[in-house]
């Protein structure tokens, strides 16, 4: 197991698909893929608050239908939680406030916490 964490305020239980399972799972899940800090892939920087999958993967990661995944992605782009862009072969998914969700400083907390317990 990975040993970083996100953070998750409380007020998430105001948030309009607080009580839409799918939706909110989607939602956590991608704020638990994204990269917290930008990293090259396959020679392609992957900005902090983007991540690559596929549809596919995220329905066997969540266990929710590929019609379950896209509706979600649906209502979380519409209300521009979340980006995404498709190529050939993947998806690049970004959470648009990704730095109001998860900040800087709590990055930097975590990195010394994985640097002193490695």
């Amino acid at each position: 197991m990975c040993d970083s964490f996100i953070t998750l305020n409380r007020k998430i239980i105001e948030w309009e698909w607080y009580t839409d399972s799918n939706t909110m799972r989607l939602f956590i899940h991608c704020l638990l893929k994204a990269n917290w800090k930008s990293k090259e892939w396959k020679g392609i920087i992957i900005k902090r608050g983007s991540f690559i999958t596929s549809q596919q993967n995220l329905s066997e990661q969540l266990g929710l239908t590929r019609k379950q995944i896209q509706l979600s992605f649906d209502k979380l782009i519409k209300t521009k939680e979340i980006e995404k862009k498709g190529h050939n072969k993947y998806t690049l998914v970004t959470v648009v406030k990704y730095d109001d969700y998860q900040n800087k400083a709590d990055d930097e907390a975590q990195q010394k916490h994985n640097k002193g317990t490695t």
